[in-house]
């Protein structure tokens, strides 16, 4: 393992269990001293090549993050802007859509949800709005945003305690935004107990309400 997964590993242990908040409303110096501010500097700082890092971390986690959407909500927005940004990637020749940085508005069967539900999937929308925003305009805070928005996400999760996301991010999603490469479909979903088949059973036999 490289000296450079190892530091930005260390800066996610150091902070694991720390709120993880990042608001876009912070005066940008606040924003840098977040937790999420803090692996994104580590990243620029010793990476030598920060924005391709970036990009394959920030798609990684708002990839993560959907389940959260997709357990109450059956729109499907915030995942063609992570499919698009996949496909930037693996081919450099397609543009992603400016349409996709605003965040979907979190729905089911065309009923918008205003409850407590959309706490998790407004930011999980948010997260990869926050991705096709850094994608379009190379803006290094747009990540810090994108992983305080996923962090936000599981913290009003019900999936929250099946879902180890910052073990995952540790040791999953660094390694593989590191070597500059997506991550597999066993690397994707490491370190969780639900499927995404079963989210989307949930979400369709309680109308919505997922569990």
């Amino acid at each position: 393992m490289s000296e450079e997964t190892q530091a930005l590993q260390r800066i996610v242990a150091q902070h694991e269990g720390q709120p993880w908040d990042a608001d876009e409303g912070l005066p940008l110096e606040d924003v840098w001293a977040t937790p999420p501010g803090l692996l994104v500097a580590g990243i620029l700082s010793t990476s030598a090549a920060p924005q391709h890092v970036l990009e394959y971390l920030a798609v990684a986690v708002a990839k993560r993050v959907l389940a959260c959407w997709e357990l109450y909500c059956d729109g499907d927005a915030p995942r063609q802007a992570v499919v698009a940004v996949e496909q930037h990637l693996l081919t450099r020749d397609m543009v992603v859509p400016e349409v996709f940085e605003e965040a979907a508005e979190p729905a089911f069967r065309g009923t918008p949800i205003v409850d407590c539900r959309a706490c998790d999937t407004g930011s999980a929308a948010s997260a990869a709005s926050h991705l096709v925003r850094f994608i379009r305009g190379r803006d290094p805070a747009q990540v810090v945003h994108c992983l305080a928005a996923a962090s936000a996400a599981w913290d009003q999760s019900p999936l929250y305690h099946e879902d180890r996301f910052m073990q995952w991010l540790r040791d999953i999603a660094i390694p593989g935004a590191v070597a500059g490469r997506l991550l597999s479909p066993d690397e994707e979903n490491a370190y969780r107990q639900f499927t995404l088949e079963r989210i989307h059973a949930a979400r369709e036999e309680h109308g919505g309400h997922g569990r």
